[in-house]
């Protein structure tokens, strides 16, 4: 039972990345306490409340298994730290949050056409955000001062770019770890994260991103989760991996712009795009064979 328990907390962590793994996912949990011990311990308050919201709720014991219920609910816990002071009013929220993001990954419509991946946190963020921007904005914290930047960091930004996706960037150790813990599990996986890690370094003086965002690895983040999902086995798919990558570096540059919390919403929602293109695409290759 122990065991089972903590198989699922670790590939919970791993799933942020699509892993299902749980060594992958104490390799991610080291990655994120070599930023900030406060993080790792969030993403497993997180990960541990949407597991057992999904177990309590009754659902797929193997699915929970596999960390399917607590990918959402480690990256809510993680944001709670990032955007609002730690008290108890706060942690209250990341303990509905993550539930909630557990009852969404779920409920989600049209799961089985348009998979959630990352929306249910996106929904929940958001909704926390407004709620306590509303009615407690002194919880909140205060935005941190945009950084002059006048070189490029590229190993930096190659490291932030997979650390971010777990919305770490105060040191490349994190985003290192990641991409070991995405190794142990599948060395594909490791080269599809590196190309949407290194696309976006080149893709940068044509997209005007911005170099604090470009070293933060605020540009990149999405682009690996959408090179993992799109999880190239071919040349045919690798394109479709290039294609959403792209992609969601046009939707982050843009949200960004218009100065949006964007989170993974590019991810998400350039995969959307990304799978209704190969829909409209595949029938009429099919048809000319």
């Amino acid at each position: 039972m122990l065991r089972n328990a903590m198989t699922a907390i670790g590939r919970g962590i791993g799933q942020v990345m699509f892993q299902e793994n749980a060594l992958s996912g104490l390799l991610m949990l080291a990655g994120l306490a070599c930023g900030s011990w406060q993080a790792a311990v969030l993403a497993l308050s997180g990960n541990i409340v949407g597991a057992l919201t999904a177990y309590v709720v009754g659902y797929d014991r193997e699915d929970i298994r596999r960390g399917l219920y607590g990918f959402n609910g480690t990256l809510v816990g993680i944001a709670i730290g990032v955007f609002f002071t730690l008290e108890v009013w706060t942690l209250m929220l990341m303990a509905m949050g993550a539930a909630l993001s557990s009852l969404l990954y779920r409920r989600w419509p049209m799961r089985n056409v348009i998979p959630p991946f990352t929306a249910p946190f996106i929904v929940v963020t958001w909704c926390l955000l407004a709620l306590v921007h509303w009615q407690s904005p002194e919880l909140l914290l205060p935005s941190s001062p945009a950084m002059v930047e006048r070189v490029p960091d590229v190993s930096g930004a190659f490291c932030r770019n997979i650390g971010q996706v777990m919305f770490q960037g105060a040191t490349s150790w994190s985003g290192a770890l990641f991409l070991l813990g995405i190794m142990v599990n599948s060395p594909r996986h490791a080269v599809v994260a590196v190309m949407g890690a290194v696309l976006p370094l080149l893709l940068f003086l044509k997209m005007d991103g911005g170099l604090a965002e470009y070293n933060n690895g605020l540009l990149g983040y999405n682009a690996v989760l959408c090179a993992m999902a799109v999880d190239a086995k071919g040349c045919r798919d690798f394109l479709w991996g290039v294609v959403s990558v792209i992609l969601s570096l046009v939707l982050q540059v843009l949200g960004m712009k218009c100065g949006c919390i964007t989170l993974t919403a590019p991810f998400v929602i350039a995969m959307w795009m990304t799978m209704m293109l190969q829909r409209i695409y595949r029938p009429k290759t099919m048809s000319q064979q």
